[in-house]
Parts: structure tokens; C-alpha cells; sequence
């Protein structure tokens, strides 16, 4: 576990450094990374574990990668969290996480502390499934609504050229999944689109 200083605030900054192009942005820091963040080793055929994400976290990582996998092969399947490929809805992983399991300890540790910094999580999607993809947007704003970045100003803007004092405890979410597959799902409104500087 490491202790961060917090970021200042918005109302901390000099104004006439926010209105100008000095203001610190998105795109002006380095992000701690992690790659599917539940998986404790290899990337095919081993565990994941909420406590190994829990001290990920902990351990300062502000980018998140996860895996989004079918839990059956029915209509209406529940999303959990694995390892896997899109080709054919195979599963690497030995066992999943239940998706709401991994949303709660984001949600109890991504901002823990001093820790303000903003939180990027990427979602990878193995199934296509309409149905899935709804039910992952839902989940989503049940527990992380309030602290997610919602689209609207950066269809057009880049996020990364936002200030960062603007993201301060906020969570970026990005997806694998096209315009076309989050049209009337609750991901239209929170999924970032790929503008700038933005590439997994």
C-alpha cells in the first residue's frame, strides 16, 4: 500500500492558471497501470481474486483492465469477470468473479485515503450479447453512478485534454465495444469514445 498526496482541487489552482493552456491536463501524467487487474499470474488458465484487485489498487494502479465474460450461453446471462476470447465465447481463466463483487471493491477502495487521483477502467468484452451489455451498463451506474465521468462534453473534446482537477474522484470508463453495440443501452452515456490521444 502507498500513500499519495492528493491532487489539489479545482478551487486550490490559481484561476488564471485554469484558464489558460498551462492548466495541468489528463494527457500531461503518467497512469499507473494494470492489466487484468484480478488475474494473480499467468493470463490463461489461473485464479483471479478480489483480494489480489483490492491490493492493486492499494498499490496506486489508476488504469484498470477487465475482462467481461458471458456467465451462460443463454439469452440473459449474468456478466462476470474472467479471462477469455470473443472468437468463439471461450473462458482461459480457471474461475470468475461476480461482476458486482469487483464494482463494490472499486467502490470502497478507488478512493480510499488522500487518493483523489481519477480512475480509468476498461472493460473487454468476450460476448456480444445484447442483453449482457445492458445488464454491465446497469450494474455500473448502481454502484459507480455518481462517480462516473458521463460523455456528453467529450464527444466532441477529448477527455485527455481535460483538466485534471475536473476528473478529481471520478472514474473513466472505456470499452472495447463499437458506437452500434451501446446504442439504447445504459453504456451511451458513460462509455468514452475514442477521440485524441485515447488507445488502449
Amino acid at each position: 500500500k502507498r500513500n499519495f498526496d492528493s491532487l489539489p482541487s479545482c478551487n486550490e489552482i490559481n484561476n488564471s492558471l485554469l484558464d489558460n493552456e498551462k492548466a495541468p491536463v489528463l494527457a500531461d501524467y503518467f497512469i499507473n497501470s494494470s492489466y487484468n487487474s484480478a488475474l494473480i499470474g499467468n493470463q490463461s488458465r489461473d485464479y483471479l481474486s478480489i483480494e489480489f484487485l483490492k491490493n492493486v489498487i492499494l498499490a496506486g494502479a489508476r488504469y484498470l483492465e477487465f475482462q467481461i465474460n458471458a456467465s451462460s450461453l443463454s439469452e440473459y446471462p449474468e456478466p462476470v469477470i474472467g479471462t477469455g476470447n470473443l472468437l468463439g465465447n471461450w473462458k482461459y481463466s480457471i474461475n470468475s468473479l461476480d461482476f458486482t463483487d469487483v464494482l463494490k471493491v472499486i467502490k470502497q477502495y478507488a478512493f480510499n485515503g488522500n487518493m483523489n487521483y481519477p480512475l480509468i477502467i476498461y472493460f473487454d468484452f468476450n460476448s456480444h450479447n445484447k442483453n449482457l451489455i445492458k445488464k454491465v451498463g446497469e450494474l455500473l451506474n448502481n454502484y459507480l453512478g455518481n462517480l462516473i465521468v458521463k460523455n456528453y462534453k467529450y464527444k466532441k473534446i477529448p477527455i485527455t485534454l481535460e483538466k485534471l482537477c475536473i476528473l478529481n474522484k471520478k472514474i473513466i470508463v472505456l470499452t472495447s465495444l463499437s458506437l452500434s453495440q451501446i446504442v439504447n443501452t445504459p453504456l451511451e452515456n458513460i462509455n468514452i469514445p475514442n477521440l485524441g490521444f485515447i488507445k488502449r
